[in-house]
Formats: C-alpha cells, sequence, structure tokens
C-alpha cells in the first residue's frame, strides 16, 4: 500500500519536471540554430534521453504486466494490485508522452528547422 501511495504522490512531479524538460530541450533547437552553433553534443542527449525513455517504457510495461500477473491472494492484496497496474499504466502513459515529445525533437534537429 504505502509503495503504491508513494509513486501516486511522485507521478504529478515526474510529469511535470520531464515536461517542463522537454519543453525547455525543443525551445533550445531553434537557438542552437540561430547563433549557429554545433549542435552534435545537444543531438547525444536527445538520443541518450531517447533510449534511457525506450529502456523505462519496456521495464514499466513488464512490470505492470508481472503485477496483473499476480494471483488474487486477498482482498486487500487485490486492491493493491489494481491501484499499483493502473498507477504504472500512468507512468507508462507518461513515458510514451516523452518517447514522441523526444522523437519531435530528433526530427526537427535532422530536418534542420
Amino acid at each position: 500500500k504505502r509503495f503504491v501511495r508513494k509513486m501516486k504522490e511522485d507521478i504529478p512531479l515526474f510529469k511535470y519536471h520531464l515536461n517542463k524538460s522537454l519543453s525547455t530541450m525543443l525551445k533550445a533547437v531553434p537557438i542552437y540554430r540561430e547563433f549557429d552553433v554545433d549542435i552534435t553534443e545537444f543531438e547525444l542527449i536527445v538520443t541518450t534521453l531517447m533510449e534511457a525513455h525506450v529502456s523505462m517504457l519496456e521495464s514499466m510495461e513488464g512490470f505492470h504486466n508481472s503485477v496483473i500477473g499476480l494471483p488474487k491472494l486477498s482482498t486487500e492484496l487485490g486492491r493493491c494490485k489494481k491501484e499499483m497496474g493502473k498507477t504504472l499504466l500512468e507512468i507508462v502513459d507518461i513515458t510514451k508522452g516523452g518517447i514522441t515529445s523526444l522523437e519531435e525533437i530528433e526530427s526537427i534537429i535532422s530536418n534542420g528547422s
């Protein structure tokens, strides 16, 4: 129960900071272009973040599948399993959104826009 509650409490913070970070990165690309700065290091950062997000997505989906695959042992554990499943799906959705944003950033970088 405590683990699920802690995860649920941290999700808004995770989502906020992820969105802020990706939004800032998206705004940085035109600045790099405007001042004709080498964007190679920035591209490496975006690639590294993408790899981390894809890995996290795979891990969270695997964790979710493991949790929902657990047998029901008691009413309380069943409720916890259900809440944990919903919480993990929320993290999966946030992570997918991060991947979409990173793909957009990669596209902007590669198109030179």
